[in-house]
């Protein structure tokens, strides 16, 4: 089991956090399709942070309640 796995789930990548979506409140009703944001991020990126390091969590936390901010409509749903 890698590192970042036994991080809990809002400190993990964003993709993981939206497959474990049971029961969320999203709004328009489906979960957001980051896979455009996915692509031009991994073209564009300056900073590839290191698995489980501070940076790569903090990243993964602000990316994760962006996310949440903008597309759950229950903040009794929220992990951030």
């Amino acid at each position: 089991m890698s590192e970042t796995k036994q991080l809990p789930l809002q400190v993990q990548d964003r993709e993981e956090v939206l497959k474990n979506d049971d029961g969320v409140e999203w709004r328009d009703g489906e979960r957001p399709d980051y896979s455009r944001t996915n692509n031009f991020l991994a073209k564009e990126r300056q900073f590839n942070h290191a698995e489980g390091s501070l940076n790569q969590i903090a990243h993964n936390l602000v990316r994760t309640f962006e996310m949440e901010a903008s597309f759950k409509t229950n903040t009794q749903q929220w992990l951030s």
